[in-house]
């Protein structure tokens, strides 16, 4: 794999130690190029070449000195040491990633250490963005608060993740600008209690004009994206916009370290082919062959058993099937027999016989009244009158009336008694309290009227 395409670029770092801060904890590292400990305040560096690949990077409080002060821990020495060593050469830009960001975690992991072994020193913070070119393509490394972002055609995109999700949630208009910057700060403090890890992103191909920020806290707290999108297109030099988007952030509070790198894209270069992986050939398939087993037939005997068994069977599930069809078909001839019984016992209502609730049947005429016939042919003295008015003459069974829609008490009484003020004999005989509480097909017993 062949690294001989240069990408040429532009960069400039800028770093303040903050209105408040007494020591500088932020660093930046740019291909080889980062602050010495004598540079602590208002440092700016800029860098414009080409070559095959490059590192940039911006660290926050990953500079330590161990316990026994008998040496320090320096990130961005690492990155130098790595790159002075020659390791990184001829890889690729995923491979150069991988490379660096294995010695980030190593140096998180013994800040770490060194911090939770002093007093005092465990809320101190680290933090981590590193920006790496090869081959036409860029992979950002992100660990803590620090940030990288892609300015391109004028729009700025936040590379790190570290805030993404809530980024989105504001964008879906889920929760408020205010609501999004409480909860990047509550995800930011989780994230420094503890060890930091590295995270990289997908890798981006690189275009002429490409502007990429990588900055500390210190400079995104103070200075909103739709700013930094502006800085960001407003100028073409790297120095100019760093050394901008430093003094913005100073001029707004600066309370914090403040560390800006900017790197333009010139030439991207040719980006990397891959060399096809050659697929393995498949190796010859060894057939294995085997004796032929020697058929063996079972004796008559257990066939005869066999085959009696399966007549037994299929006789018992075809004698339940023809089971399953007279069950059946006798069901539905009761069936049919009831229901002719109960034609032939009860009329409809033109005239027809019906079956009362105690096991009798009454006639029933067209104005609703209905005479008990009891299990005899009833006599022409238990008939009741076309008119629905007692015959005059005492019966040996009750009269019963179905109630219809309209039907009231008072009704029904004149209808039987010729007055509407003998309802009560109506309510007694059937129990009813209320005589506004009678329903639609209720069957009332009529009782005759009592001679005075």
């Amino acid at each position: 794999m062949s690294n001989s395409n240069s990408i040429k670029v532009n960069a400039s770092a800028v770093s303040y130690i903050g209105k408040v801060s007494t020591v500088n904890e932020d660093n930046f590292y740019m291909n080889g190029r980062f602050m010495f400990d004598h540079e602590t305040d208002n440092i700016q560096v800029s860098v414009e070449s080409s070559g095959p690949y490059f590192i940039f990077a911006v660290t926050d409080g990953m500079d330590r000195s161990l316990p026994d002060k008998s040496s320090s821990i320096s990130a961005v020495g690492e990155l130098k040491k790595l790159q002075d060593s020659g390791k990184l050469n001829g890889n690729d830009v995923n491979s150069l990633a991988t490379e660096l960001g294995e010695a980030i975690d190593e140096v998180s992991n013994l800040v770490y250490s060194a911090s939770i072994s002093r007093m005092g020193e465990r809320a101190k913070k680290s933090a981590f963005s590193c920006l790496v070119l090869s081959g036409g393509k860029a992979v950002v490394l992100s660990m803590g608060t620090s940030r990288a972002y892609l300015c391109r055609g004028g729009k700025l995109k936040l590379v790190t993740d570290d805030n993404k999700k809530t980024e989105r949630l504001l964008k879906m208009g889920i929760i408020t600008s205010e609501q999004a910057e409480e909860l990047i700060r509550s995800l930011r403090t989780d994230d420094e209690a503890g060890r930091g890890v590295v995270k990289k992103s997908e890798v981006i191909h690189l275009l002429p004009g490409d502007m990429f920020l990588l900055c500390s806290d210190g400079l995104s707290d103070a200075v909103n994206d739709d700013r930094l999108s502006e800085v960001l297109s407003a100028y073409d030099d790297a120095g100019a916009i760093s050394s901008a988007l430093a003094k913005e952030a100073l001029e707004n509070g600066g309370d914090d370290n403040i560390t800006a790198l900017v790197v333009r894209i010139d030439e991207p270069g040719e980006e990397e082919q891959e060399e096809p992986v050659a697929e393995p050939r498949p190796r010859p398939r060894q057939v294995r062959v085997s004796e032929p087993r020697p058929l063996v037939i079972p004796p008559r005997t257990a066939i005869r058993r066999k085959r009696i068994i399966n007549r037994i069977v299929s006789t018992l599930v075809a004698f339940l099937i023809i089971f399953g069809m007279a069950y059946g078909g006798v069901k539905l001839l009761l069936k049919a027999s009831r229901a002719e019984q109960a034609s032939k016992g009860n009329l409809d209502s033109n005239g027809a016989q019906t079956t009362l609730p105690n096991d009798s049947q009454t006639n029933t005429g067209e104005d609703g009244l209905e005479q008990n016939t009891g299990d005899q042919q009833p006599d022409d003295e238990n008939n009741t009158e076309e008119g629905g008015q007692n015959s005059g003459q005492k019966t040996k069974e009750p009269v019963y009336y179905k109630v219809k829609a309209g039907d009231t008490l008072e009704k029904i009484s004149l209808k039987f008694y010729g007055v509407r003020n003998k309802y009560d004999l109506i309510m007694e005989a059937n129990g009813i309290e209320n005589p506004n509480q009678i329903r639609i097909d209720q069957v009332l017993v009529i009782p005759e009227l009592p001679e005075e």
